[in-house]
């Protein structure tokens, strides 16, 4: 409104009308200064008497200061760092006295009491009749980190020259030497300044001085790189080759700033190069000669050598090979195709070289046997260079064994008759098949016809681990000896066998025989357990009767101890330690002197379910609140001849095995049932035939590892660590062996583990029936 009247008294006087047009003008202009000051990305403010005076939007913000009156209410000075305070004093000074100085940088403070760093600059003006400083302020906060940070990388990009590996060389635009880093200073031997100026040129070899002095000049002149290797005085006093490689370095402005070069020892790899040449010439030499077609095959399956020999054997010369890799595939004989394919993944695999035969046709048509052998190679740093083999024209007596192989047949019908004895004779041919006779079907699980489609020996149905055995059986034969060994073989029905293999070679053809021995290898692995248990029962019981008397005297001293009434309370207390852990440790030789000893048992005619509902009350009662007990009794269960106290002893050993073995909530079953073992079971168990009852303990715990299966019947082996003795599960087994029954384990980590105690019915009094024939 005052504003509105100031107007309108300008209008009514004379003139009036311009006058307020003229001001309204220099509003206008002053309003447009005032948005153009604010809107400077630099501080812009007046100072006079130390008081600010005027200040813009930016050097509000820039302060954090809330308004122009909260910045013009401090002094000058009170934004100024105290540690640029003095400079910022003698800057007004020197201002103020008329005299113009440059930017200069100043340490000041923000409302909130951080610091930033700015830009000072500023004249000296009249203002509103006061001299004043206009002042520019301009943040250099951005400035400052992206100057230490271009300082970090510089200082990061020296480091890492100086720390590189290979010799990093710096020229001056004229040609001298700058820089050099610290491997290059290791390899010469001399400092920086040592190499100053052209004198690093004086450690390259008189011989290749001009040459790389005349291509230095020349890269220097076209501002090209360059590249050279050339020979440099090593600190130790030998010239060594290097690889020079340099190109023109440019500073930021674009100008020709010298050349950057690094060079790389390769001395080594330039004096293997030599060595390689020479052998590869002492090489060809020999290799040139000889009698047997020859080659290398590279990993890209390209041909890197061929011996001049192969146009004797297939027609073809040796470039016929290295320009075309496909021939060698197209003069294979198709039948024998999938055959070396399989020997080549054989021994590119990993596995031990042998020979094989195969055919190929040769350039004129005909058909001509190959005897073959090849072998990885590898580089001294051990990548694969692809194979190395050897191929022999064996046609001829390829032959010889064809006229044999009838022969061979006759001799075949002649073995035929050794089938009872679970023998299976066998013939391979010229042409690599194998001949089997009719009890291949008894022996090995597979017919004849189907064992005949296979070329070559049988490597899939032996074992792994057992290989090597028939390689050596192999390399035996070819000296002229009938070899003979056993392996593992994968029966047809897909379990493992063992077997005895007889082998022998004549006039080319491999003829012998494999007989099924798992039944002798079974009963001597029982005959060892056996007498390893025997062993042990006669050592345990000698030491547990050593140690009983040892225990024995320790408990009457204990309990003479005790009677003294002179005997302190903590003596007492101590007393009571020993006394405890001796009778813990006679406990435990209790158990060692039941395993060792040999009882004549008591044995009686009764109810195997009977007696596990007995034992059953007893082991509740050792069971934690935690865990169930859970009886399956099969009903009317025949009677058998038992020791009661004995299988007593294995319900309990086994419950409380079954206890240990569950951590927290769990359940034990206790069950009973019938089975009967036929014949051909009883032949493949090893187990006598007939009717059978049997007890089950089954727990819910943690299982058993697989590997430790075969192991938990063994005396003093133990799961627990040192919470079992080993002792409970191998005295169950040898409790009921003496029953004419056997034991068996099945477990799976995480779901729990089955124990089967399987007793014979009516062993007593009627004769145990006798293993199959």
């Amino acid at each position: 409104m005052t504003h509105d009247l100031i107007n309108a008294g300008h209008a009514a006087l004379p003139g009036g009308s311009e006058l307020l047009q003229a001001t309204q003008a220099l509003a206008e202009s002053e309003a447009r200064f005032r948005k153009l000051v604010d809107l400077n990305p630099n501080a812009i403010a007046i100072q006079s008497e130390g008081r600010w005076r005027f200040a813009n939007a930016t050097a509000l913000a820039m302060f954090g200061a809330a308004s122009l009156e909260a910045f013009q209410a401090r002094p000058v000075l009170d934004w100024i760092h105290p540690s640029s305070l003095e400079a910022a004093r003698e800057r007004v000074g020197r201002v103020m006295s008329g005299r113009p100085q440059p930017e200069q940088e100043l340490l000041l403070l923000r409302e909130d009491g951080s610091t930033f760093p700015a830009m000072v600059h500023g004249i000296l003006f009249d203002h509103q009749g006061l001299p004043s400083i206009l002042g520019v302020i301009r943040d250099i906060t951005e400035q400052k980190e992206m100057d230490a940070a271009l300082q970090r990388a510089r200082d990061s990009y020296q480091s890492l020259l100086m720390e590189m590996p290979f010799l990093v060389w710096k020229g001056t635009p004229e040609g001298g030497c700058e820089y050099v880093n610290q491997a290059w200073m290791d390899f010469t031997g001399l400092s920086l300044d040592e190499l100053q100026g052209n004198q690093w040129a004086e450690r390259v070899h008189p011989e290749d001085q001009l040459a790389l002095m005349q291509a230095y000049g020349a890269a220097m002149a076209n501002l090209e790189p360059m590249a050279m290797d050339f020979r440099m005085l090593h600190r130790e006093g030998s010239y060594r080759w290097v690889q020079g490689q340099g190109k023109p370095f440019y500073d930021l402005d674009g100008a020709f700033d010298g050349f950057l070069a690094a060079c790389s020892d390769i001395h080594d790899s330039r004096m293997a190069e030599a060595a390689l040449a020479e052998s590869e010439q002492r090489f060809r030499t020999v290799a040139d000669f000889t009698y047997d077609w020859e080659y290398w095959l590279g990993k890209d399956g390209r041909f890197r050598w061929m011996s001049p020999s192969s146009e004797r054997v297939t027609g073809y010369p040796p470039e016929a090979f290295t320009q075309n890799p496909e021939l060698m595939g197209r003069i294979l004989h198709p039948d024998d195709r999938s055959m070396l394919e399989d020997h080549v993944h054989e021994v590119r695999d990993g596995g031990e070289p042998f020979p094989m035969e195969f055919r190929i046709f040769h350039k004129d048509g005909r058909q001509v046997w190959i005897s073959h052998i090849c072998t990885p190679v590898y580089g001294s740093d051990g990548q694969s260079l692809g194979r190395r083999a050897a191929n022999r024209d064996i046609t001829a007596r390829r032959q010889a064994e064809e006229d044999l192989f009838e022969a061979s047949r006759q001799r075949l019908a002649m073995l035929e008759a050794a089938s009872v004895a679970r023998v299976v004779p066998w013939s391979m041919g010229s042409d690599g098949r194998m001949q089997w006779g009719d009890s291949a079907n008894l022996v090995l699980g597979q017919t004849p016809t189907v064992l005949g489609h296979r070329r070559g020996w049988p490597w899939e149905t032996i074992q792994e681990q057992d290989r090597p055995r028939l390689h050596q059986a192999l390399r035996e034969v070819d000296m002229g000896f009938v070899a003979s060994f056993e392996c593992r073989m994968r029966h047809g029905q897909g379990q493992v066998i063992w077997t005895r293999w007889t082998l022998a070679r004549e006039q080319g053809s491999f003829h012998g025989a494999i007989q099924d021995i798992t039944e002798q290898h079974t009963i001597h692995e029982q005959l060892l357990q056996s007498q390893k248990l025997e062993s042990m029962g006669t050592l345990v019981g000698g030491i547990a009767h050593d140690f009983n008397n040892l225990l024995g005297a320790i408990l009457g001293y204990c309990e003479l101890f005790e009677a003294d009434p002179e005997l302190s309370p903590r003596h007492q207390k101590g007393m009571g330690v020993i006394q405890g852990a001796a009778k813990r440790g006679r406990e435990l030789v209790g158990k060692l002197m039941g395993f060792s000893r040999k009882v004549a048992p008591n044995r009686v005619q009764a109810s195997l379910n009977t007696l596990v509902s007995e034992a059953s009350e007893l082991v509740a009662h050792a069971l934690p609140s935690e865990l169930r007990l859970q009886l399956e009794l099969w009903p009317d269960l025949p009677d058998i001849h038992l020791d009661p106290g004995q299988l007593h002893q294995v319900v309990m050993n086994l419950a409380i095995n079954a206890r240990d073995a569950i951590q927290g909530e769990g359940l034990i079953t206790l069950r009973s049932g019938r089975q009967e073992i036929t014949p051909e079971q009883g032949l493949a168990l090893q187990r006598l035939p007939g009717p059978y009852v049997y007890l089950e303990v089954e727990d819910t715990g943690c299982g058993i590892p697989e590997d430790q299966l075969s192991r938990v019947f063994e005396p003093f082996y133990t799961t627990k660590g040192m919470n079992g003795t080993g002792l409970g599960l191998s005295m169950a087994y040898g409790l009921v062996a003496e029953h004419g029954g056997f034991m068996e384990c099945h477990s799976e980590l995480g779901q729990g583990t089955r124990f089967r105690v399987m007793l014979p019915v009516q062993l007593h009094g009627l004769g145990a029936p006798a293993l199959p024939a």
